[in-house]
């Protein structure tokens, strides 16, 4: 293994991209996929998530997300809090797709039994989703990177209490989101 030689964030720096990835996602799944489908309320259901995404993207204009530190070496396959954090991302990304997936079966649905089928697995996206920003919001602070930065200094602190404020706003943003959708 070659020295160490990037910093290391506070706050996960995959962030900004994971939310990219999601607004990109609510393109390819609702927007490219009901195009020309004449769908009361989707186009509007899918601006009003890529709205929600682009506001918690610049939610993450606050410097705690800008935090840096130098922290020993980890293995070769990363320190855990990136480990669990890009696992906790996988499982996110994934669970949104899911739910986007549901969400557009339940738009073109036709007939009773197959609505009221898409609206149960729109539910179900619904909850697996929640859990599982909840997972990542939670791994989304790197423990002992802010302590170090704590410690290097303590001035940081107000700083660091900002981001986990954005962050949890962030999660209520995406929960209240969901709620829009869960029967």
């Amino acid at each position: 293994m070659g020295p160490h030689k990037r910093k290391d964030h506070v706050f996960n720096l995959s962030l900004k991209k994971t939310l990219e990835e999601l607004s990109n996602l609510v393109q390819q799944v609702l927007d490219q996929e009901l195009r020309g489908k004449n769908i009361h309320g989707a186009s509007e259901r899918a601006d009003r998530l890529k709205k929600v995404l682009s506001s918690l993207r610049d939610g993450l204009r606050n410097p705690a997300f800008d935090l840096t530190v130098d922290k020993p070496p980890g293995g070769p396959s990363g320190d855990l809090n990136s480990q669990m954090h890009g696992e906790a991302k996988k499982q996110m990304v994934f669970a949104f797709r899911q739910f986007l997936e549901a969400l557009k079966g339940w738009e073109i649905a036709s007939g009773e039994a197959a609505r009221v089928l898409q609206l149960r697995m729109l539910h179900t996206a619904c909850l697996n989703l929640r859990l599982a920003i909840g997972k990542w919001i939670d791994t989304t602070v790197d423990s002992e990177a802010e302590m170090i930065s704590k410690r290097e200094d303590p001035k940081t602190a107000g700083v660091i209490a900002g981001g986990r404020s954005c962050l949890e706003h962030m999660r209520d943003d995406l929960i209240n989101l969901l709620k829009l959708y869960t029967p």
